[in-house]
This record gives C-alpha cells, sequence and structure tokens, in this order.
C-alpha cells in the first residue's frame, strides 16, 4: 500500500521542520493540507511557499479540505475551483472533492483528471449508495477515487471493503473507514484493492489514522510478511 502522511502546511519553522521528517521517513506520498494556511495567507504566499518545498522524490498530494466534507475551508464553488486551477500548476497531485464538480464545472475544467484524487467524505455515517458514488467518480477518469466515511458498525466496514473490492475501475482506489471500528481498512485495505492510507507523524487529520511507524510495524508483523509495503 502507498503510505501518506498529511500534514497541515503553514510557513513557521515547526512546519518545516516536520515536512523534512517526512521527507526523511518510509512514507511514499505527503499530502499538504491547506485549509488553515489559505485562511491567513493570500493565495500567492501559499503558492510562493509550496513551490519552495523539496519532496526529495516523494509525490506531494495538495489537499483544500472544505467544511463541507470535514475540512477547515469555508470557500464558495468559485473559489475553491480557482484555488484548485492555481495548484494544478504545481508539480504532484491534487485532492478534488466530489461535491464540487458537475455538469456546469466538469473535473478537467479545473484540473488535470490523470493527476486528481477524486474524494468523498462523509465524517457522521457510511452511505448506502457507496455504489453510486464510485460509479459518480468513475465518470470522470481520475487517476485514483477515495471513499472515507465513519462506520456505525463492523457491518458499514465490510460494506466499504466490498464496495471497493467489486468496483472496476482503470483508476486507483482508496477506501477508508474512521475511527477505531474501521483501522482494518488502514492496516489491510489492499486486501480489498485499497491502494492507500493516510498515517500521521505528529498532527491526526481524520479519526483513526495510525502513526507511520505503527502502520509499518503492524503491516510487517502479520503472517510473517517481510514488507508492509510490498502485501
Amino acid at each position: 500500500m502507498i503510505a501518506i502522511i498529511p500534514l497541515f502546511a503553514d510557513s513557521t519553522s515547526e512546519f518545516h521542520d516536520t515536512f523534512r521528517q517526512a521527507v526523511a521517513s518510509d512514507c511514499d506520498w505527503i499530502e499538504l493540507r491547506l485549509d488553515r494556511m489559505l485562511a491567513a495567507r493570500t493565495e500567492a504566499e501559499v503558492l510562493q511557499l509550496l513551490l519552495s518545498l523539496d519532496p526529495g522524490g516523494k509525490t506531494l498530494l495538495y489537499t483544500l479540505r472544505t467544511d463541507r466534507e470535514g475540512g477547515e475551508a469555508a470557500v464558495s464553488d468559485r473559489e475553491y475551483h480557482r484555488i484548485l486551477r492555481s495548484l494544478s500548476g504545481l508539480p504532484g497531485l491534487v485532492d478534488v472533492e466530489l461535491s464540487r464538480i458537475g455538469p456546469d464545472t466538469p473535473l478537467d475544467s479545473v484540473t488535470d483528471p490523470g493527476r486528481t484524487i477524486l474524494s468523498f467524505h462523509d465524517f457522521h455515517e457510511t452511505p448506502a449508495d457507496l455504489d453510486r458514488i464510485w460509479q459518480s467518480m468513475e465518470a470522470w477518469h481520475p487517476y485514483m477515487q477515495k471513499i472515507a466515511v465513519m462506520p456505525q458498525a463492523e457491518n458499514d466496514v465490510n460494506r466499504l471493503l466490498e464496495s471497493c473490492r467489486d468496483h472496476r475501475t482503470a483508476s486507483g482506489k482508496i477506501a477508508i473507514a474512521m475511527g477505531e471500528t474501521g483501522t482494518i481498512s488502514r492496516l489491510w485495505g489492499d486486501r480489498w484493492s485499497s491502494a492507500a492510507t493516510f498515517c500521521t507523524l505528529k498532527e491526526s487529520s481524520a479519526p483513526g489514522q495510525l502513526s507511520l511507524a505503527e502502520w509499518l510495524v503492524k503491516r510487517s508483523g502479520k503472517d510473517g510478511l517481510k514488507s508492509g509495503r510490498d502485501c
């Protein structure tokens, strides 16, 4: 599985220190959460900071998580689309919320679908219509499709993982059940065709995230497997 470390980007020395730690870690991707920084800085200042970062060969994922989907950015659709168009000029991948695109604003008018993680989040429950959500994302042909939900029972976790396994697509897939109930989706989601998970270095960005160190230990210890990433 791809191990992704989320970091809330800002201009402090603490962030830069944490970013360097992420670059030196065993993660594969670094997600830069821009919610907080864009509330305090201009768009130009944020872009200048992002361009100054050296990921050391790791893939960067730029995410503006809005308050519609559990984030901190309160922006209109027009503002959201404008910011994402600016981010699409940077090297790396861009997260796009499924709820922010549609017939009037298709995905390819905002960013390159081949560099997009198209995402859906529900921090309250696990929707009954998971198959419909997967198909809604499939229509845009993104690089990866991501569903993250809050299970109320173990059956919700099973439904999510089985829907991921059964969804046929040329895109990559990420299925995450948040909270302690959904730990199996973060540890062993690849057994149901989920390609990635999110791990912490310091600050969690969603309920139930494991630290990268814990994730690697648990992955390498189960069934005597030598490498968590190769499972």
